[in-house]
């Protein structure tokens, strides 16, 4: 769901809010983010997956083409983003293109049957740190009413990418609380979801923690679980009785 202006994206230490405004936001340091010490205490090993933050929060322009700058943490650092488009038309294609990027879509896209959403599911490993223009491209659609984007970025992943590092993904749609599961491909996985809603999500499911936030009601989730392959994941958004897109992926460990 998109209206108004909101455009946030990581780059290094600074986020860029809705509108010009700018929040300095701390982004984990390298020590907790990519390489995070065991517990003392316990002796635990350290997460195999570690959440770095947000890659992109945008509410865009009704368009069917819409393009936003980001930045990835650390090469190697796995990326998963949620496009949206809102349309009369259910588009026939969608494409994410960047620089120096590979962008692979996760499944077909999903179109819910109670509202105008349509949401498409995009994965990457980041080839550096250079700041790029990402350009999210609809083809059979206008996206009359909305184009966004909701997307985060993980570190100590199979660097591996495709269906290595992305190894479970579904999508569904229906209509109030987004509800949905993915299965796990190995021991560790990490569980990411996004909902894009006609209204807005207002909040996450049990044992997951908020990712990004496009600011006009569309959030991702995400859980480090130490959960056995071939788990079933259950994801969860509270959301009102209005019709949404559920995207899920789980990310290898490296």
């Amino acid at each position: 769901m998109a209206r108004g202006c909101a455009i946030a994206l990581v780059t290094g230490m600074a986020a860029l809010g809705a509108c010009g405004r700018i929040d300095f936001a701390a982004v984990p340091d390298a020590g907790s983010v990519l390489d995070p010490a065991p517990d003392a205490a316990s002796g635990a090993p350290p997460p195999r997956v570690a959440y770095v933050g947000p890659f992109v929060q945008r509410d865009g322009s009704a368009r069917a083409t819409d393009t936003f700058t980001a930045q990835a943490h650390a090469a190697g650092n796995a990326i998963v983003i949620q496009v949206s488009c809102g349309a009369t038309a259910i588009p026939t294609a969608v494409s994410v293109a960047a620089a120096g990027w590979s962008f692979t879509q996760l499944g077909p896209i999903t179109a819910s049957a109670r509202s105008a959403q349509r949401s498409a599911t995009f994965a990457a490993i980041a080839p550096d740190t250079v700041g790029v223009t990402v350009t999210v491209t609809w083809t059979g659609s206008t996206c009359n009413t909305s184009s966004n984007q909701i997307g985060d970025e993980f570190a100590m992943t199979d660097p591996a990418g495709g269906m290595i590092t992305f190894d479970g993904f579904n999508a569904t749609q229906g209509t109030g609380n987004c509800t949905g599961s993915v299965t796990t491909g190995h021991e560790g996985d990490a569980v990411w979801a996004a909902c894009n809603t006609q209204t807005s999500v207002t909040a996450i499911g049990t044992g997951f923690v908020k990712g990004a936030d496009d600011d006009v009601g569309d959030w991702t989730e995400y859980a480090l679980t130490s959960h056995a392959a071939g788990t079933a994941e259950a994801v969860e958004f509270d959301n009102p009785n209005v019709g949404y897109v559920l995207s899920m992926v789980t990310l290898k460990p490296r």
